[in-house]
């Protein structure tokens, strides 16, 4: 895909990065402060400093997923703490000015010892406050078995109907996918299905795989049936022959349904069940509605509705068939899902399904039978927790706005249906330079032609497995992205910044975890294009991530620009992977550029980076007036203007030219990765590497890139891939 230049953004001559820090005021003093107080953190235990000061209060946890732990602490009650510290197992994780701190790339079903410390600006310290606290249970990987017993259970000349035996899981089987002939043809809840829409006196391969909440699938159990011969019909979608194929003239109907009931009634859901009809040869099948739609055909004496609207009225149908197309009347009766008392405002679900298709319409309830043309129609009638279904196909823009109601409780997720190929042009929250994104959602497994945007206000938002032209967080807020694709984009960045304008505000809380960005290219000059550029963000952390063909750079961090408000800082680049990027200047496109860097931004002094842990065949890159930077652990291009600053905090690195501190090692990248050329790009560590063991003994990640742990040996290797 290829795009020009989408937001304006200032010349190459503005992005130089100055060496000048600003000097004398107030502001420095507070600046030194900070950083002697990052520098001099304790090792996690008694009170420090000259004037004890007040522990924190009882730590509690806000939230658990199987990856993550959000806490919340009482605030000390010493007026003068200027913020927290918080450790983890005993190790130092953070600084906080928060009474609140979200862990993230935990291990699923584990327990955390925790502990916070209050601090001032004196370098006072409290006794640590502690718990323990643990990630909930790990997400159900196991497939269920597949469908035993499959079996035809009658046939017309148009249709097929099978039945089996339910299938084991370990929790549960939510489902069956229905295929015919390799195609999906439907699913359903019942353990039999009725294959419509064949040709007469055909055969036909009939599979079943079953399927669990978590969208496990079982392998799929296969018959080859046959429809009854074309002797028999003339029309009727169910005409055919008798059960065994032979030609009869029967015209008489089945008996209609009686003894409809409504069970199992739910805001959104309902379970219709009746007795059998009669007939004189033998009754096939039953056809099910909703309305004037059918629903579905099943040869159960019940069906499940799911998605349906909170406090609707249904009319619920039922016609019987048998084998010579014969129809019974529609037996009829009325359902109301939970009245509107019960329902949150707006009419939306609280819980269950909603569906979306090309086909709908946003007049529409986003049910199964009437989905809705938009996102936007189905977050509205979401509740928290609701799952959004989208059905196959390409879609315009797609555009979501804040909603009071989903301020709280669990994200709605926008998913493909099974099996489903999704692609939006574009995907846009908020859509105005004001506090209007929407928040708590979750898009997955998406294609979108050109950018995913999340901007302006948007707040606690995830995407996962999103295929993107590129990504912009724009004065967003608590986001993550884990897993996808980001490229092949011309003229374009991915962008972690604030909107541009007076009173806007940096994107925070931002992080990125197993991303791939590649492919990032200019037509002009004048561009910059690095895969990402952080302008402004505050506590941004990118991490087993890997980034291949950036122009520039792969990461350019700028972290403030006139008129925003605040300074933004902790920025932590972790496990990943870095290409030696291209060099943009006056399109030659040769190799050489730095993979990373870091500048003051407009005269004004940064404080917060961790660099550790990369495997880069670029170098990193960051100016003389960023203060508390730490880079340790790195493979890298050793850059001869930037090398060895007296600002930055140099241990445990290997360089392919000169060391910056006594524990850093030198080597050829020939002799340290397995691919050490962008073309072969491959940076697990060779048999006999330097960087083996020469990391941290003290200090490291607890898995690398690939969730490999560390350390193998006696002290973790350096770079972002441990070798076992």
């Amino acid at each position: 895909m290829s795009f020009k230049k989408v937001s304006a953004r200032p010349g190459r001559s503005r992005l130089s990065m100055r060496q000048t820090p600003r000097v004398g005021g107030r502001w420095n003093l507070v600046v030194a402060l900070s950083i002697f107080l990052v520098l001099t953190t304790p090792v996690i235990g008694s009170a420090g400093g000259s004037d004890p000061i007040a522990s924190p209060g009882p730590i509690v946890v806000a939230s658990s997923e199987p990856t993550s732990i959000s806490i919340t602490w009482g605030a000390s009650s010493d007026r003068k703490v200027t913020g927290y510290d918080v450790y983890w197992n005993g190790s130092f994780l953070t600084h906080s000015g928060e009474t609140k701190y979200t862990a993230q790339g935990l291990e699923c079903g584990t327990a955390y010892t925790v502990a916070v410390l209050a601090f001032d600006r004196a370098g006072n310290r409290s006794a640590p406050t502690s718990a323990v606290v643990a990630t909930s249970a790990c997400a159900d990987t196991e497939r269920p078995s597949a469908p035993s017993e499959l079996s035809q259970a009658g046939k017309t000349a148009s249709s097929i109907a099978v039945k089996w035996r339910q299938a084991p899981d370990n929790t549960a089987v939510a489902g069956y996918v229905i295929y015919v002939n390799d195609k999906p043809d439907g699913t359903t809840a019942d353990s039999a299905y009725v294959a419509d829409g064949l040709e007469c006196g055909k055969s036909y391969t009939i599979g079943v795989e079953a399927s669990d909440a978590a969208g496990n699938r079982s392998s799929r159990s296969s018959g080859v049936m046959s429809t009854s011969s074309c002797s028999v019909g003339g029309g009727n979608p169910h005409g055919g022959t008798a059960p065994g194929g032979s030609s009869v003239a029967d015209a008489q109907p089945p008996s209609i349904p009686s003894g409809l009931a409504v069970s199992n009634l739910t805001a959104t859901s309902l379970t219709l069940s009746w007795k059998a009809s009669k007939d004189n040869v033998a009754v096939t099948g039953y056809d099910v509605y909703a309305g004037n739609g059918t629903v579905g055909t099943t040869i159960a004496t019940s069906r499940d509705f799911s998605g349906l609207a909170c406090g609707t009225s249904y009319s619920l149908g039922v016609e019987a068939f048998d084998a010579a197309g014969n129809r019974s009347s529609r037996a009829t009766l009325p359902a109301v899902t939970t009245p509107t008392t019960a329902c949150p405002a707006g009419g939306g679900t609280t819980s269950g399904t909603l569906f979306v298709s090309t086909s709908g319409s946003d007049s529409g309830t986003c049910t199964k039978t009437a989905p809705c043309a938009t996102f936007a129609r189905a977050y509205d009638l979401a509740a928290p927790g609701a799952m959004v279904e989208v059905a196959e196909g390409s879609y315009p823009v797609q555009t979501l706005m804040v909603d009071s109601g989903k301020s709280g409780g669990s994200d709605v997720v926008f998913r493909p249906a099974a099996g489903a190929s999704v692609t939006l042009q574009e995907f846009i929250s908020g859509d105005t330079k004001e506090k209007v994104g929407a928040k708590r959602f979750e898009l997955r497994d998406f294609k979108i032609s050109s950018y995913v945007r999340v901007r302006w206000g948007s707040e606690d938002v995830t995407l996962r497995n999103i295929d993107a032209g590129g990504l912009n967080l724009t004065s967003a807020s608590r986001v993550k992205v884990l897993g996808g694709d980001y490229g092949p984009m011309v003229d374009g960045v991915s962008h972690i910044n604030a909107c541009g304008v007076s009173g806007c505000y940096p994107a925070e809380d931002i992080l990125i975890d197993g991303a791939l960005f590649h492919d990032y290219t200019i037509t002009e000059p004048e561009k910059h294009s690095e895969c990402i550029m952080i302008w402004p963000g505050r506590r941004v952390t990118i991490r087993n991530s890997v980034f291949r063909n950036c122009t520039d750079f792969d990461i350019l961090v700028k972290p403030y620009n006139t008129g925003l408000v605040g300074l933004p800082g902790d920025i932590t680049l972790e496990n990943n992977f870095f290409d030696e990027p291209i060099i943009g200047d006056d399109c030659l496109c040769n190799r050489g550029g730095n993979a990373i860097g870091i500048t003051q931004g407009n005269g004004e002094n940064w404080s917060g980076a961790q660099v550790r842990y990369n495997s880069s065949l670029g170098g990193i890159r960051i100016d003389a007036a960023v203060s508390n930077a730490v880079i340790k652990g790195n493979i890298a291009r050793k850059d001869t203007n930037y090398s060895c600053q007296s600002n930055i905090s140099f241990s445990y690195n290997v360089w392919s030219g000169a060391k910056c501190s006594s524990t850093d090692r030198t080597a050829a990248f020939s002799t340290l990765f397995v691919g050490s050329t962008s073309s072969s790009f491959d940076l697990s560590l060779s048999a006999g590497s330097a960087a083996i063991g020469a990391g941290d003994p003290a200090s490291y990640p607890s898995t690398d890139r690939k969730g490999t742990s560390r350390p193998q040996g006696g002290a973790p290797d350096a770079g972002a891939d441990e070798r076992a």
